[in-house]
């Protein structure tokens, strides 16, 4: 109940936050950067060569008619929200609120974090300023994967509509095959 509750909220508050973008640019993050105003932020970085920039939807425009006459592969995320920057600062207290009027939990099952790539910690999954920075600053996808990966044994599993994450997946590994993904 608390989750769903969080959930919702978090989409209240994405409503409520100024309007912003968010545009996937086949870069490594140093390159992209070079691109990318200063008042924008790396949203996540899902690839060696595979970033998300996020921020004010006309710099997102800018970007990526800069990016495009360059040749440099691009595209917008379908969202109209900088998600993972500091255009949800203002959101953030309310959020970080609701976070500490509930009780937070170890997990049971482990999972990394998307701040820094490895194993969640217990001080970490119970720490309502943890998920407040985990809302506004960058997803470190491409280490979670490699993290989980080290375990040869570990498959990935993709449920839900559509190969995302499983096409990161394979993008992310630094093996000479693809990780055993599958989409569901």
């Amino acid at each position: 109940e608390d989750a769903m509750k969080l959930v919702l909220l978090r989409g209240q508050l994405f409503e409520q936050a100024p309007k912003g973008g968010m545009l996937s640019i086949s870069l490594s993050i140093d390159d992209a950067r070079h691109y990318m105003p200063n008042e924008m932020d790396v949203a996540a970085i899902n690839a060696a060569d595979l970033c998300v920039a996020s921020g004010a939807s006309t710099d997102i425009d800018t970007l990526q008619t800069t990016l495009e006459a360059k040749e440099i592969d691009c595209h917008r995320v379908r969202i109209n929200v900088a998600a993972h920057s500091r255009m949800l600062d203002s959101i953030l207290d309310d959020f970080r609120s609701y976070l500490r009027s509930i009780e937070l939990s170890p997990p049971e099952i482990p999972f990394t974090s998307n701040l820094t790539g490895g194993w969640i910690t217990n001080e970490q999954a119970t720490d309502p300023n943890y998920w407040v920075d985990h809302l506004r600053n960058t997803v470190r996808f491409a280490d979670n994967i490699n993290t989980v990966l080290a375990d040869e044994s570990r498959v990935l599993v993709e449920i839900g509509p559509g190969r995302t994450l499983t096409n990161l997946a394979r993008a992310c590994t630094a093996q000479e095959e693809a990780p055993q993904a599958q989409a569901i």
